[in-house]
């Protein structure tokens, strides 16, 4: 049955039984307004503004201030200038100062571009030095550390380098000039009867030269008139180290040994090595030390091999030699090293010789629990035809049959 009397209401276009646009009852049956302007429409709109900016509507950012002292880097999402600064261990100040461009330090975008210095400044050339030497800056250096390592004054090396804008701020790498005073060679020794002439070398002081003689350092500076100033001394020069009684002489010795493995090496490569003994009265004391086929040190818990004469004469002390390793490509498992003393000086004989694997070659003490080779100088086999050899068995000539040549021909 038609109602005549009921409204018709003509839907409108879309899904068949939704309210017309513009109008809606509520629950009373009044009509209220969806027309834009009304409130409904206002907060939705005011909601849907704030949803855009949050989903990444941000302003046109600035580019990046030129930034020779560091580099580039794009801000990802949660970045804080603050955080930024401390992952790269710089300070917040100078991140603020290397970047203008950011109006607010507190506020970032992700893919923003900003500078981080590193305060690494690229030094200026060095400039001529025709009357010095150049040398390079390292870590902890300062001019005036430079200038009492070498020498000369404080003022002159400023001069010599004028590129340098601050004298205060030196950079590890930088090359600077070391201007050199001309000094008139040293004069020569006193005469030395009842001493021994020793050549001065590099590091040496006539403390640590009395030391190594075993006499005071006042009668030492008493033998040596020629030195006006006993606090500097050259190296190079010839000074009378006084002993008391007649030079001791210096034993001629020219042998080679061999070095074997101790228990502590494990089974595998014939690992060994040798050592090659030169002294004269005239010339000085040598040593040449090589291995080979050892396992790496840290088998043993070191980083390194050091090599140690101990019960050297005439005081028996132990004596230092660094071994480095040799080509790993030409020479591979191999590890040498060298000492050299001046004349006066001796490294024979001595007790006998190790080689231990130590954490750094600054040691000064061997770890004996970490020995991997070892040899004994008596063992030594001479290296020439003829004279005195220390070993303890005659002429060399008598062990000619017994050990040839020795090792190292």
């Amino acid at each position: 049955m038609v109602h005549d009397d009921l409204p018709v209401v003509d839907p409108t276009p879309g899904t068949r039984g939704e309210e017309p646009h513009g109008a809606r009852a509520d629950e009373s049956g009044a009509i209220r307004s969806d027309e834009p302007g009304g409130a409904a429409e206002q907060a939705a709109t005011a909601e849907g503004t704030g949803a855009e900016t949050a989903a990444g509507h941000q302003p046109q950012l600035p580019p990046p201030p030129p930034c020779p002292n560091g580099f580039i880097y794009t801000a990802q999402p949660g970045d804080t200038l603050f955080l930024i600064a401390q992952r790269f261990g710089v300070t917040l100040q100078a991140l603020i100062q290397a970047n203008p461009q950011i109006p607010d330090p507190n506020t970032i975008f992700p893919g923003q571009r900003i500078c981080v210095p590193t305060g690494v400044v690229v030094p200026p050339p060095p400039p001529a030095c025709p009357g010095g030497f150049i040398y390079r800056v390292q870590p902890g250096d300062t001019l005036f550390f430079i200038a009492q390592r070498f020498g000369v004054t404080l003022q002159a090396l400023i001069q010599a380098n004028p590129q340098i804008p601050d004298p205060n701020v030196l950079v590890p790498g930088q090359l600077i000039c070391v201007p050199t005073i001309p000094t008139a060679p040293p004069p020569p020794p006193p005469p030395c009867p009842n001493g021994v002439l020793y050549m001065v070398a590099p590091g040496d002081t006539l403390f640590l030269i009395a030391q190594a003689f075993g006499v005071t350092l006042q009668p030492l500076i008493a033998a040596n008139p020629q030195i006006p100033d006993p606090n500097l001394i050259v190296p190079g020069q010839l000074i009378c180290v006084p002993t008391g009684g007649p030079a001791p002489q210096v034993p001629t010795v020219e042998c080679c040994m061999l070095l074997f493995r101790t228990a502590n090496v494990p089974r595998g490569p014939e690992a060994g090595g040798v050592t090659r003994i030169f002294q004269s009265a005239a010339v000085g004391a040598n040593a040449l030390i090589a291995t080979i086929d050892l396992p790496a040190p840290s088998t043993f818990g070191g980083a390194t091999f050091v090599a140690w004469l101990r019960g050297v004469a005439p005081d028996g002390r132990t004596v230092k030699v660094p071994l480095v390793r040799t080509n790993p490509l030409l020479t591979p498992r191999v590890w040498a090293g060298s000492l050299a003393l001046p004349a006066g000086r001796q490294l024979a004989p001595f007790n006998d010789l190790i080689v231990t694997a130590e954490i750094s070659a600054d040691v000064m003490t061997p770890s004996l629990n970490r020995i991997v080779l070892i040899g004994l100088f008596a063992q030594c086999q001479p290296q020439f035809a003829g004279g005195p050899w220390v070993g303890g068995k005659g002429k060399a000539g008598d062990l000619a049959g017994a050990g040839g040549s020795g090792c190292c021909s």
